[in-house]
C-alpha cells in the first residue's frame, strides 16, 4: 500500500495535481503501471476567493433558477454584478461595479459559497430547515459536508457575516412586522406592480442618456450591481406573504382547525399578482383567438418563424392574431426558455415557443384556461372562509379569527408576488441585451471578433475597450473560451459540491413508495393519470392539452404549457421553484426532483404523478 502510495505521489505532479485514473498490476512482486490519466469527467471544484482552511460548500445557483445548461462568460458576468453578498459598495451608483465573490463560476455555471453563513452556528439550523423546505434535495447533502471535521476546520468569522446580512436585508426584514400586522397588502402589492413598470423604464432612460456604445455598455454593468437594491424595498411584502402562510401552518397544527387544516395549502391557488401567471393566461388568450381559423394554424404550426413573420396572412384571423401577439411581445416579450441566460433568444427575437404552445392547446375548450384560474381563486377564497369560521372556535376564538383572517389576506397577496423581482430583472437583462447585441455588430464589423454571437464570450469591461480601442483583437481569447465553454456544456452541475469534489448522495431512501415508482418531491398536491409527454426543448416540441408534462427543468418561459398540462414533472425542484409555485396556482398535480425522468419516461407512456406524496408511476406503454 505504500509503495502504490508513492507511486501515485509521483505521477500527480507530472498531470499538474490533476485527479487521475491510476491502473497497475503486481508481476513477480513488482508494481507496474499500465496507464494514467486525468479523471476528465469529474464535475470542476469551484474556486473561492476567500482563503484559510477548512472544507467549503457550494451551492449550485442553475438549480435554485430551474436552468442547468452551461452561461457563457457575459451570462455569467452579469449575476455577478447583480449579487449583493461580499460587495461593500454595491449601493453606490457612482463607484465601480463590482462582481461578488460570494458567486462563483465554475464549468460555465454559477454555484453560490454559502461556508460562511453556515459557519455561524445559530443561523446554520434555520437554513437547513428552510432549504429543507424549500428545496427537499438540499437540505441532506449539506448536513453530510458540514459534519465532515474539515468543515469545523475552517474559522467561522460570524461578525462579518451578520453584518453583512444586516446590510443587505436589514431595512427589507424592518418593513416585515408592519406588512404582517397592519399594512394593507392590497395597496403594497400595488406598490410593487408600479414598480414593475418604473425600475426598468427608469433603467434604460438611464443606459441611453450616454452618448457613446462605450459609454452605454459600462452603464450596464452599473445598473445591474445595483438592481438588487433598487428591488430590495419591495421585498418586505413577499417575506410577510412568506411569514403568514408558515404562521397559518403552525396555527392550523391546533385542534381548533382539524377538519380544514388542508384548506391551509389551498390558498396558495389562484394567487392574485402573479406577473407569470398572468403571461400564461394571456398565452391562453391568443390560443383563442387561433382556434376559431384552422387554416391559419396549420400555417403557423409548420413554418418556421421567420416565415411567419414575413407571410402572415391578412384574411382569416392574420392581421387580429399579429396585432395581438405584438401587444404581448410589448410586455413580456423580453422573456423567453433559459431566461436567466442573456445570450438566449427572447421571445421579442422568436416566439417559436408561444406559436407550440398556442396550436398545442387548439383542442380544449375556448376560455377553458381563464375559467380553470378563476375555479382555482374560488377554491382558495372558500378555503379561506372555512379557515376563518373555524378560527372563531373556543375561548381565544374571537382573537384567532381575526389572525387568522389578516394572515389569510397578507399570506394571498405576498405569495403572488414570488415571481415579480424576478421579472423586472428579466426587463432589465433585456435592456442589456439590446445593448451588447449593437456592439457586437459594431465589433464584428471592424473584424475585432469573428461573428457577432462571438459576444457572449468576453465582458462587459471586455467590450466597452474594445468599441474604444479598434485595434484591440478579441478573437484569440474568444476562441479559447469557446472551446472550453463546448467542453462544458455536457457536463451534469450537482446541486451541492465542496471545495475539495465531493458531491454527497442526495437520495432520502424512501420506504413508502409503490414497488416502481419513481420518487421525488412533492411540489403540488393532487394525483392524476395521463400520456406523458417528454419536453427537452420547448421550441421544438408541442405539448397537447391534457398530458403530462416531463421536463428536465422548468423556469418562468416554460410555464406557458402549463395551462394545458395535465400535471407536471421534473428532474430538479423544490417547493418554492418556479414550476412549483405555478403548478399549485393552477391546482395541477406536480412531482420534482425525479431522478433521471426525461430517460426513464417515455413520451406516449400512461403514468400517474402524485403530487401529494411524492412519486410517479409508470402504468402502460400507451
Amino acid at each position: 500500500m505504500r509503495a502504490l502510495a508513492d507511486i501515485a505521489n509521483r505521477l500527480e505532479p507530472l498531470f499538474g495535481g490533476a485527479p487521475l485514473d491510476i491502473e497497475w498490476c503486481i508481476a513477480q512482486g513488482t508494481i507496474y503501471v499500465v496507464q494514467a490519466r486525468p479523471i476528465t469527467s469529474l464535475f470542476p471544484v469551484p474556486r473561492s476567493e476567500s482563503k484559510g482552511p477548512g472544507l467549503r460548500i457550494f451551492l449550485s445557483f442553475g438549480h435554485l433558477q430551474m436552468m442547468l445548461d452551461a452561461m457563457p462568460r457575459l451570462a455569467l458576468e452579469v449575476w455577478r454584478y447583480f449579487m449583493p453578498a461580499g460587495k461593500d459598495e454595491a449601493t453606490n451608483l457612482r463607484a465601480r461595479p463590482v462582481q461578488s465573490p460570494v458567486m462563483v463560476p465554475t464549468a460555465s455555471r454559477l454555484y453560490l459559497d454559502v461556508t460562511g453563513l453556515l459557519r455561524v452556528r445559530r443561523l446554520q439550523g434555520v437554513l437547513l430547515d428552510l432549504w429543507r423546505r424549500a428545496y427537499q434535495a438540499l437540505a441532506p447533502g449539506v448536513s453530510a459536508l458540514v459534519s465532515r471535521p474539515e468543515f469545523h476546520a475552517g474559522k467561522s468569522n460570524s461578525g462579518r457575516v451578520v453584518r453583512m446580512a444586516f446590510r443587505i436585508l436589514g431595512p427589507v426584514m424592518a418593513r416585515v412586522p408592519g406588512r404582517v400586522l397592519i399594512r394593507d397588502p392590497a395597496v403594497a402589492a400595488a406598490e410593487f406592480r408600479r414598480a414593475l413598470e418604473e425600475i426598468p423604464r427608469e433603467t434604460a432612460a438611464r443606459v441611453s442618456a450616454n452618448a457613446s456604445r462605450a459609454e452605454r455598455i459600462r452603464r450596464c454593468a452599473v445598473e445591474m450591481n445595483a438592481l438588487f437594491f433598487r428591488v430590495r424595498r419591495h421585498l418586505s411584502s413577499l417575506i410577510a406573504g412568506v411569514i403568514s402562510f408558515g404562521l397559518l401552518r403552525r396555527l392550523a397544527a391546533g385542534r381548533w382547525a382539524q377538519e380544514v387544516r388542508a384548506d391551509v395549502d389551498a390558498l396558495l391557488r389562484g394567487l392574485p399578482g402573479n406577473v407569470t401567471t398572468e403571461m400564461d393566461l394571456a398565452v391562453g388568450d391568443l390560443t383563442d383567438l387561433l382556434r376559431p381559423h384552422p387554416e391559419l394554424a396549420t400555417f403557423i404550426q409548420s413554418r418556421p418563424w421567420a416565415d411567419i413573420q414575413a407571410a402572415l396572412p391578412p384574411q382569416g384571423g392574420g392581421r387580429e392574431l399579429s396585432a395581438a401577439l405584438e401587444r404581448f411581445l410589448s410586455r413580456y416579450g423580453n422573456r423567453g426558455a433559459g431566461e436567466i441566460d442573456i445570450s438566449r433568444p427572447r421571445w421579442r427575437d422568436d416566439p417559436t415557443l408561444l406559436l407550440r404552445v398556442m396550436t398545442g392547446g387548439l383542442s380544449a375548450e375556448s376560455g377553458a384556461h381563464r375559467r380553470n384560474h378563476q375555479a382555482q381563486a374560488d377554491a382558495a377564497e372558500a378555503a379561506a372562509a372555512r379557515l376563518v369560521a373555524a378560527a372563531r372556535r373556543g375561548f381565544w376564538g374571537p382573537l384567532r379569527r381575526r389572525l387568522v383572517r389578516r394572515l389569510v389576506r397578507v399570506a394571498r397577496f405576498g405569495m403572488g408576488l414570488r415571481e415579480p423581482p424576478k421579472f423586472v430583472v428579466v426587463q432589465t437583462l433585456g435592456i442589456i441585451r439590446a445593448e451588447v447585441l449593437g456592439a457586437a455588430e459594431e465589433l464584428s464589423r471592424r473584424g475585432q471578433l469573428a461573428a457577432a454571437g462571438d459576444v457572449w464570450h468576453i465582458g462587459l469591461d471586455e467590450i466597452a475597450a474594445a468599441l474604444d480601442d479598434q485595434k484591440l483583437d478579441l478573437r484569440d481569447r474568444v476562441a479559447a473560451r469557446l472551446a472550453a465553454f463546448h467542453a462544458d456544456q455536457g457536463r451534469k452541475p450537482p446541486l451541492v459540491i465542496s471545495s475539495d469534489g465531493e458531491v454527497p448522495a442526495l437520495a432520502d431512501g424512501r420506504q413508502d413508495l409503490p414497488a416502481g415508482a419513481l420518487p421525488g418531491t412533492p411540489a403540488s398536491a393532487g394525483v392524476v393519470e395521463g400520456p406523458a409527454r417528454v419536453v427537452t426543448d420547448p421550441t421544438r416540441e408541442v405539448l397537447r392539452a391534457g398530458e403530462i408534462l416531463v421536463a428536465p427543468f422548468t423556469d418562468p418561459g416554460w410555464t406557458p404549457l402549463f395551462i394545458h398540462a395535465a400535471g407536471v414533472v421534473t428532474e430538479v425542484g423544490g417547493m418554492m421553484t418556479h414550476g412549483a409555485v405555478v403548478a399549485r396556482e393552477y391546482g395541477i398535480p406536480a412531482v420534482v426532483s425525479v431522478t433521471s425522468a426525461v430517460e426513464r419516461i417515455r413520451t406516449g407512456q400512461r403514468i400517474r404523478v402524485d403530487g401529494t406524496r411524492g412519486f410517479v408511476q409508470i402504468l402502460s406503454e400507451s
